[in-house]
This record gives C-alpha cells, sequence and structure tokens, in this order.
C-alpha cells in the first residue's frame, strides 16, 4: 500500500505544483519564463517539421515509386498513397518524440536559471530553505551556474537520448527507452530542488533510488501528457514546483 500512495503521489506532482502556484502567486512570475520559452521552441520545431517531413516522405515516395515502376506495378497508385499514409504517421509519431526531448534539452539550458528560482522559491514557502531577500548579484552567479549546470546536464542527457533514440526503433525496447526518457524528465524537474538544498550528486541518485515509484509515478504523468503532443513541456514549470513541494515533505517526513 505505501507502493501505491507513493506512486499516485508521484502521479499528481504537477497538479500540485498547479495548485500550490495559485495558492502562492509570487511563484507565478518565475514560472512564466520556462512556460513561454518550451512553448514557443515547440511552436518553432513543429512549425519547421512540416517541410521535413514533407520532404522526407516525397523522396521516400520517389523511391517507392520507382521500385514499382521496376516490378511492373507503376500503375498501383493506391499502393503509393498507403505508403505515403503511414510513412507519414510513423515519421510525425518520431519527429514528435525527438522535438519534445529536444526541446526539453534546450529548455534545460535556457529555463535553467527560472527554473532554479522557481524551486528556490518554493523551498522558502515550504519552509525547507530560510528566507532570503532578493540579490541581483546572487541572482546573476546563481544564472551563471545554472547555465553551466544545464550545459552539462544536457549533454548527459543527450548521450541517453541518442540510446533511447535507437532503442525506439526496437519493439518492446522503444516502451522501456520512451519510460526511461520520461524518467530523465521527472528526475531533472527535482534536480533543481536538489541544487537548492545543496545535495551531491551521490545524494541525489540515492534519493532517486530511494523514492523510485514516486519518480516512476511523475514519469507516468509525463507519459500521459503525450496524447496532447506539447503539453508536456508546457506542464514543465508546474513539475518543478510539484517537485520541490515533494521534496520539502519527504525531508520533514
Amino acid at each position: 500500500m505505501k507502493a501505491v500512495g507513493e506512486f499516485s503521489r508521484g502521479l499528481s506532482h504537477a497538479q500540485v505544483g498547479l495548485l500550490y502556484l495559485m495558492k502562492n502567486k509570487s511563484l507565478i512570475k518565475w514560472a512564466i519564463a520556462p512556460l513561454l520559452i518550451g512553448f514557443l521552441l515547440f511552436i518553432f520545431f513543429i512549425g519547421s517539421g512540416f517541410g521535413l517531413i514533407s520532404g522526407w516522405v516525397a523522396s521516400a515516395l520517389a523511391v517507392v515509386g520507382s521500385g514499382l515502376g521496376w516490378l511492373g506495378l507503376g500503375g498501383v497508385t493506391f499502393l503509393l498513397t498507403i505508403v505515403n499514409w503511414v510513412l507519414g504517421a510513423f515519421l510525425w509519431v518520431v519527429y514528435l518524440v525527438v522535438v519534445i526531448y529536444g526541446t526539453f534539452l534546450v529548455t534545460t539550458i535556457v529555463a535553467a536559471p527560472f527554473n532554479s528560482f522557481l524551486a528556490e522559491q518554493t523551498l522558502m514557502v515550504t519552509g525547507a530553505l530560510q528566507e532570503r531577500p532578493f540579490e541581483f548579484s546572487r541572482w546573476l552567479g546563481v544564472t551563471m551556474k545554472m547555465l553551466m549546470i544545464g550545459v552539462v546536464k544536457s549533454l548527459i542527457f543527450l548521450f541517453f537520448g541518442f540510446i533511447i533514440f535507437v532503442c525506439s526503433f526496437v519493439p518492446v525496447l522503444n516502451i522501456l527507452s520512451a519510460f526511461c526518457a520520461l524518467l530523465i524528465m521527472a528526475f531533472d524537474s527535482m534536480d533543481y530542488s536538489f541544487e537548492m538544498m545543496e545535495m551531491s550528486l551521490g545524494q541525489r541518485f540515492r534519493f532517486f533510488q530511494q523514492h523510485f515509484v514516486r519518480f516512476s509515478g511523475m514519469a507516468s504523468f509525463l507519459g500521459l501528457t503525450l496524447l496532447l503532443p506539447g503539453i508536456t513541456l508546457l506542464l514543465l514549470p508546474f513539475s518543478v514546483v510539484g517537485s520541490a513541494v515533494a521534496l520539502t515533505e519527504i525531508k520533514k517526513g
């Protein structure tokens, strides 16, 4: 029963984050920037996809058409129509996965300073961190630090992302690889709070291991959001806040 409770808390972490933001409106300004960055990047990549995918499909149809002509089936146009629809649908699914993960990687760098302060402010409101006034010099220092950390994390996530992308073409492994990608996103949502709590890398991974069921619930929620492409990226700021609230609850016992 404890595992079920942990999983359900993870599953509802973004909703908790949204409710916490609505309750503490002073935090909203920190959520707007990463939300807009993720949304604009997603729109840009999706817009670029229409030209890319139509070009890829056209090239594939030319190859298939030549093959059908060589087999003496050049007049069977319905086969080309089927290839067009099936290949187009398949490429869009793969492209969406790549775009969502790719946008997440870029957002990890660009929106890192905003997400870190969003996590910090949430931890101060929950009482996990001592309140401290805003100082521009400290904000600038943390911003540069988080940008560097964001670059390093993105390179690590890019390495795992390549493995996940290759596995996505293998039946069964594609499901596991997708879940691993979602676990990475769930871990990253809480990693901003880890940073603000000054936890070492070893402490972070031990926390992840000890609360794997909760992280699985978080990843499952992010997986459900994939049913509406793009909504995953819009919910990441809420996930950051919900993760900070969850970390506070766990620390307080």
